[in-house]
């Protein structure tokens, strides 16, 4: 998409002259303010009736009518600003220093004028949108008058430039979910599960329960953030879906396999296997899993 760039005077007086539009800045930034263009003609553009009739006086500007017919470039150029400030269906536009283009800028507003000393007349307000881009930024040269030109405007680039996907390191989860009817389901994958094809549990409705606090009338069930690890991470295709429960012993907190009475550290690191019939954790059991 094209767009308009437009000079906010004249190159040897922009550092003055511009500015003097600048109702909020940021150091070298413009944030809001108007601009304006000149060409020599001081009338209200909105009131010129045939533009080709119009005369312009480079030397004596209130004197028009001592000067000469409007240039036909300068006419196309008229209306080419002329024609954007009415416009609303794009708004965009940069601002250029001589032949460099600086910010791009969104207009606020239709065409005004302003009659005043020092002062461009034909304006319209704008508000600050971003910098140019690198590419946006080089001189654009051999193109005649440059007041006012047309340049390609990349739209993807008017917001904030997309986020890249950050590479997430490896990691070891534990993910609970405990049931309100029957049944009560977690998936468990650690650096050392095997994986197995087994027939998944019936589906229920299913509350998340952290470790901050038990559901009233639910079995509780911990949920680990994820552990940080300088293992190979380990590809697993499929996952064991198994019920645990949580398990207290000398005042540390477990989860176990009530069906093969497995115990895991709550970061699901295996432990060794819970006998109901003692009440001890036999670490000497090896994990199954693990042959």
């Amino acid at each position: 998409m094209k767009v308009p760039a437009i000079s906010g005077a004249e190159k040897d007086v922009f550092d003055t002259a511009f500015w003097k539009g600048i109702t909020r800045r940021d150091g070298d930034r413009p944030l809001e303010g108007s601009i304006g263009v000149y060409w020599h003609l001081y009338k209200d553009l909105r009131d010129v009736i045939d533009f080709e009739k119009e005369y312009v006086n480079p030397l004596s500007p209130r004197k028009p009518r001592e000067g000469a017919p409007i240039k036909t470039a300068v006419l196309t150029l008229l209306r080419a600003f002329f024609n954007f400030a009415q416009q609303t269906e794009q708004p965009y536009f940069f601002i250029k220093k001589g032949t460099r283009p600086l910010w791009l800028v969104r207009k606020t507003g239709p065409y005004w004028y302003e009659d005043r000393e020092g002062w461009n007349p034909h304006r319209i307000s704008f508000e600050f949108v971003r910098d140019v881009t690198e590419e946006e930024g080089r001189a654009h040269t051999g193109i005649g008058i440059k007041t006012l030109f047309q340049m390609e405007l990349n739209e993807p680039k008017l917001g904030a430039a997309p986020l890249e996907e950050e590479e997430m390191p490896p990691k070891k989860v534990i993910a609970t979910s405990v049931a309100t009817t029957k049944t009560v389901a977690a998936t468990v994958t650690t650096a050392t599960a095997k994986p197995k094809k087994t027939t998944k549990t019936e589906n229920t409705t299913a509350n998340t329960v952290t470790a901050s606090g038990p559901v009233p009338g639910a079995i509780k069930a911990y949920a680990a953030s994820h552990v940080e690890t300088s293992d190979v991470p380990l590809l697993v295709e499929e996952v064991e879906i198994v019920r645990i429960v949580p398990l207290e012993y000398k005042g540390v907190s477990y989860i176990r396999d009530p069906i093969k009475n497995k115990v895991y550290k709550r970061t699901g690191a295996y432990v060794g296997r819970w006998s109901p019939k003692d009440e001890t954790i036999h670490t000497e059991i090896p994990n199954s899993d693990d042959e």
